[in-house]
């Protein structure tokens, strides 16, 4: 079954360098701090911010489960910013070989259960798109920089629901 998703296109994106294989998905969160407190978690508000700051995911996922489409898949999506892979995978521009997915929340409260099934489902088709091997938080890539999605995050949650054993392939 496909998960219906809601397109809402950002224009902040490049072309990946040629020969690249999407490996990773990046893992996000972000809600509007600065706006009224009932638009804080509104999708619209939230996707506003990202253009505004010119950066992009490939998708984002709402409080309610709705699955938002910023960039193509096959393209470069803005979202890790200055990144390196940790352990000896050491490889730089993580944006370069991976899909971002912001969901909406902060990251000291965590998410609803809604998040995690839309999370898992697309998570799902992107598995039977690519051969993922690394599943991070935006801290791994920038840690230091970045903390989320954050401690409330619950990954082996997340990992059980897609069948995933850890959050890195290690071959």
């Amino acid at each position: 079954m496909t998960i219906p998703i809601q397109e809402a296109p950002l224009p902040h994106f490049n072309e990946r360098p040629s020969g690249i294989k999407i490996d990773t998905v990046v893992i996000h969160c972000m809600w509007a701090q600065h706006a009224p407190l009932d638009k804080a978690f509104d999708p619209l508000t939230c996707i506003a911010i990202l253009d505004n700051e010119k950066v992009s995911a490939h998708y984002s996922i709402d409080r309610a489960g709705g699955v938002w489409r910023h960039v193509a898949e096959n393209k470069r999506a803005w979202h890790a910013g200055k990144s390196r892979m940790p352990g000896h995978d050491g490889r730089e521009n993580v944006n370069d070989f991976s899909l971002g997915i912001e969901l909406i929340g902060k990251p000291e409260e965590g998410f609803s259960p809604e998040q995690y099934l839309a999370l898992a489902s697309l998570a799902k088709e992107i598995l039977a798109r690519y051969s993922i091997k690394n599943w991070l938080g935006h801290d791994d890539i920038s840690p230091g920089r970045k903390v989320d999605p954050g401690p409330k995050f619950e990954w082996d949650r997340f990992l059980a629901a897609i069948g995933a054993k850890s959050k890195t392939v290690v071959e």
